[in-house]
């Protein structure tokens, strides 16, 4: 059995930054509503344990198909 390392998440990002997974969304998204001294402590934070976005999970929370899901036929959709 392989072992592979545990992603880390908007909750592990606020747990080690004191700030709210609310907070810490916003610093990742590039919203306005936060202040620039916490972005940039989130960001450090998000840097240091490798956090990159998961493209899948951002797709399912928003209920929308990508577009490149779109030009397929409907029997390969079933697939992906």
């Amino acid at each position: 059995m392989s072992y592979r390392a545990k992603r880390p998440t908007i909750k592990d990002i606020a747990k080690i930054s004191g700030f709210s997974t609310g907070t810490v969304d916003r610093a990742l998204h590039d919203r306005r509503e936060i202040n620039p001294q916490t972005k940039q402590k989130i960001l450090e934070v998000a840097q240091f344990l490798g956090y990159e976005t998961n493209c899948i999970a951002s797709t399912l929370s928003r209920k929308k198909t990508p577009y490149f899901c779109r030009n397929f036929s409907p029997r390969i959709a079933l697939f992906l």
